[in-house]
């Protein structure tokens, strides 16, 4: 099987056009790139950077350069374009970059017509997603989207009008079209399912999240000596980009709630890039607890599982999570996780040997939370051997599987 991926970036931290996004996005894009390219032929074309041909790990990174746009370039992508943004307006910024998705689509198109791709597997839902259904349609070429989240459901994450009015114009689209759809977790679909008041759609697909579950041995960092934690003390990671989704500070101020003596032996590592006058820095500040809630800032793939390797718990307190791979990424190591109850990936992540779900959101639920985490005797090997639920391998024959579903259904 042929298959090429769209997407409109891709995270590889040791090639520089493609470090310059570091998400949980554009790590998962790789990774599931990488680990269906260990069984199929996998091409991967990204619309962040221009870029040169490369290989990584069996995916085929094709090339993008001006030229490719210029001598491609094909007056109808200007026609579905200028259509495209009469409906959804955005600001001049954004607008050069939609122009940009749509002019790349002649050359993407004559990419898939010299080659004869079994199927396109495109990732996200946006400007770029519009192009990328004209294109596969133009090429009669079957098509997958997969859904990392969603962004019009919640204010806590940020994007404009147009873009949440695309993605609600594109989820009515993708029924009544019979548009493939993969979820990243079942609560993902349930809640698009809730909103088109739809409950049984054949063109929707779970394909959850997967990692590497193989535990890494520590090598290179030793987080006690690094940060000053003393011996006997218990860690908490709390894994992703600072912001008002991840909500990390309502993580501080539930720790600020604990009884002095559990606040003396916890501390809470907080790894992601932090954003410039950030209101959890701000917070930590305020409060002086500093020694003990700690913002240690962007930490690579590579060296993330020298912290999952020495911590005890991990957190996921977002305001929306497409599936929140930091839950199974703790599990691997042992690492039972605290989070809500109405986040998208409970249903497929829950077991009550490896997780505390609360119920209600506030700061002292979550006080109560840690508390009751701290409290509970953990089976940690119960805990690893539940992980290997989210390999990488049944990710992948999870996504080829579903490849030949709509492959098989576009022949008949």
């Amino acid at each position: 099987m042929k298959i090429l991926f769209i997407s409109p970036y891709i995270t590889i931290e040791n090639i520089k056009s493609f470090s310059k996004n570091k998400t949980g996005f554009g790590y998962m894009v790789r990774d599931i790139a990488e680990s269906v390219a260990k069984k199929e032929e996998v091409d991967l074309i990204t619309f962040s950077s221009i870029n040169n041909a490369c290989t990584y790990n069996g995916i085929n990174i094709l090339k993008h350069k001006w030229l490719n746009i210029y001598l491609n370039f094909k007056i109808k992508y200007l026609f579905y374009c200028s259509k495209y943004l009469k409906k959804y307006p955005v600001p001049i910024k954004e607008k050069l970059r939609v122009f940009y998705y749509f002019i790349s689509m002649g050359y993407t198109e004559n990419i898939i017509k010299k080659n004869h791709y079994d199927i396109i597997h495109i990732h996200g839902c946006g400007h770029i997603t519009e192009a990328s259904i004209k294109c596969c349609n133009d090429c009669n070429t079957p098509f997958l989207i997969t859904l990392h989240g969603l962004n019009s459901f919640s204010n806590s994450i940020k994007l404009g009008v147009s873009g949440k009015k695309y993605e609600k114009d594109f989820l009515f689209k993708s029924h009544t079209e019979k548009i493939p759809l993969t979820f990243i977790s079942s609560g993902l679909k349930s809640e698009v399912c809730n909103y088109l008041n739809v409950f049984n759609i054949p063109n929707y697909f779970v394909v959850t999240n997967g990692c590497d579950t193989k535990i890494k041995k520590i090598t290179s960092i030793n987080i006690k000596m690094k940060y000053d934690i003393p011996e006997g003390s218990e860690i908490f990671l709390h894994v992703g980009n600072i912001s008002n989704n991840k909500n990390q500070i309502q993580l501080a101020k539930a720790y600020n709630k604990l009884p002095d003596t559990i606040k003396d032996t916890l501390y809470v590592l907080f790894l992601g890039q932090i954003p410039i006058n950030s209101e959890i820095e701000n917070y930590i500040k305020k409060n002086n607890l500093e020694e003990h809630l700690i913002l240690c800032g962007g930490v690579p793939k590579d060296k993330i599982h020298n912290y999952y390797n020495q911590a005890n718990y991990t957190s996921l307190l977002s305001i929306s999570e497409g599936f929140g791979l930091s839950i199974i990424e703790g599990y691997i190591y042992g690492l039972p996780n605290l989070t809500f109850s109405d986040l998208a990936a409970v249903p497929d992540v829950y077991n009550k040997k490896t997780m505390i779900t609360m119920h209600q959101r506030s700061d002292d639920a979550v006080r109560d939370g840690i508390m009751n985490m701290l409290s509970k005797k953990w089976d940690r090997k119960y805990i690893k051997q539940f992980a290997k639920k989210f390999s990488l391998e049944i990710m992948a024959k999870n996504y080829i599987a579903v490849y030949k579903d709509i492959i098989n259904k576009h022949e008949n």
